[in-house]
């Protein structure tokens, strides 16, 4: 197994309980299931297999989790996008599909950072945006450069974080 993507699930702690705890332990007593679980759940390799749990609910019940089971849910529910009501798509952006080298639409907004800059490699194709290094550095809003695939990086910068989604209004006395 290479990846094991559950991503936006409804995997709880109560579930995964109800699911795989034998009828043996009582799920109330606290002690007893958080020590079978400790001796029964075991992660073969972080190296080997990508696991994503990113926006289930035991994301958020870390605290509630036996030490073997936090360790896990530490390392696999983390989410790239910076969610916000603004922009619910980035609830689509999967963790397997972000930075993966590819530039994915769901995942090709501000909030996911452009697809972790997969998509910022679209900006100088001449099919889709008629942009060059040098126009996006040139200190002027060029609209060739002002376009989804471009991320709207301002001048001079690192390419590391976009400006905003579309050219300022104003530069240098120009209007975009």
């Amino acid at each position: 197994l290479r990846t094991l993507s559950l991503f936006r699930g409804s995997i709880s702690f109560d579930s995964l309980l109800f699911y795989n705890l034998p009828f043996n332990i009582a799920v109330n007593d606290t002690e007893v299931v958080h020590q079978w679980i400790d001796e029964n759940f075991v992660v073969r390799s972080f190296e080997d297999t990508y696991y994503s749990l990113a926006l289930n609910p035991i994301c958020d019940e870390i605290n509630d989790l036996p030490l073997s089971m936090q360790t896990f849910v530490n390392q696999t529910c983390e989410y790239f996008c910076n969610l916000n009501r603004d922009n619910l798509y980035a609830e689509f952006c999967s963790p397997r599909l972000y930075g993966d080298g590819r530039c994915h639409t769901q995942c090709n907004i501000v909030e996911c950072a452009f697809d972790g800059g997969d998509c910022m490699q679209l900006c100088f194709a001449d099919e889709l945006a008629n942009c060059t290094l040098e126009k996006l550095s040139n200190e002027v809003c060029d609209q060739g450069c002002n376009n989804k695939y471009c991320s709207a990086y301002w001048w001079q910068s690192d390419f590391s974080v976009p400006a905003a989604e579309e050219c300022p209004s104003d530069i240098d006395g120009e209007i975009c």
